[in-house]
């Protein structure tokens, strides 16, 4: 099963799990989306154990760290670089922890 999760602070009340696993569902995609709180202390030693979870394949980043999960990164679009904040992040199959940032597209 695939897993991602919008991972931040007081992301229980994101609506996000709510709309990813009816987009999971509605395509029979054989995944699950949740959220993590991570207090700002606790990150560096929870993201690593979050990276290391068996069927992940994506993170949502919220504030505070949009810019502390670069990182953790092997590979930034030139989004994330130029902005030097990450708000997306993908895991495939080969282990690549890439990040983008689509925050961007919304100022637009």
């Amino acid at each position: 099963m695939k897993k991602a999760y919008v991972i931040g602070n007081n992301v229980s009340t994101s609506l996000s799990p709510t709309i990813f696993q009816h987009w999971f569902e509605k395509h029979n995609i054989n995944g699950e989306y949740g959220y993590v709180e991570i207090q700002e202390k606790d990150f560096d030693q929870k993201i690593k154990t979050l990276l290391k979870e068996t069927g992940l394949v994506g993170l949502n980043i919220t504030i505070p760290f949009k810019e502390k999960i670069i990182s953790y990164l092997t590979s930034q679009d030139e989004h994330a670089t130029e902005i030097k904040a990450v708000n997306c992040v993908t895991i495939n199959d080969k282990n690549t922890i890439s990040g983008t940032n689509t925050d961007w597209i919304g100022f637009m």
